[in-house]
């Protein structure tokens, strides 16, 4: 069954993993370019590092399972949705598709905050805008001072 959850300590493991293989495939380009050719071991250890600042610096953190296995995970601080990823080996479907903004809609209900994303440069990046803008009920907003694309989750 799928559902979604809140984060517990237990899950870093599989989520760190996920995370590795997810950011191979996505190339966000603030993240990529310091795993470009670094050894199995580096990688490990910085993406534990990266991980482990977003979970203490994140307001909540929901995690998305089927049958109790994780295969995505979403990121909050204050108004903005920091960072989701999933399990690239996991296909998105209209059921993580809703999974995914109950999460939102969960956690603006919580704390009655819109919901807004920065997304990042990243490989293929208009193909990506075009997929958020045809998936998901959003508005993009325009472009911060640092080049990342801003976008609220209506």
């Amino acid at each position: 069954m799928h559902s979604y959850r809140l984060y517990n300590k237990t899950d870093f493991d599989k989520i760190l993993n996920i995370f590795i293989k997810f950011q191979k495939g996505a190339k966000i380009k603030s993240m990529y370019g310091n795993l470009i050719q670094k050894t199995p071991m580096m990688v490990n250890s910085y993406s534990r590092y990266k991980l482990e600042c977003l979970i203490s610096e994140s307001d909540a953190i929901y995690v998305g399972t089927v049958d109790d296995d994780i295969w995505g995970v979403v990121f909050f601080k204050d108004e903005i949705l920091t960072l989701c990823f999933k399990d690239p080996d996991f296909v998105f479907n209209k059921v993580v598709k809703t999974l995914f903004l109950s999460a939102i809609d969960d956690y603006k209900q919580k704390t009655g905050k819109k919901v807004f994303a920065l997304l990042g440069e990243r490989e293929k990046m208009k193909k990506y805008i075009n997929f958020m803008l045809k998936t998901f009920d959003i508005s993009e907003k325009g472009v911060d001072n640092m080049g990342r694309t801003i976008i609220e989750f209506l």
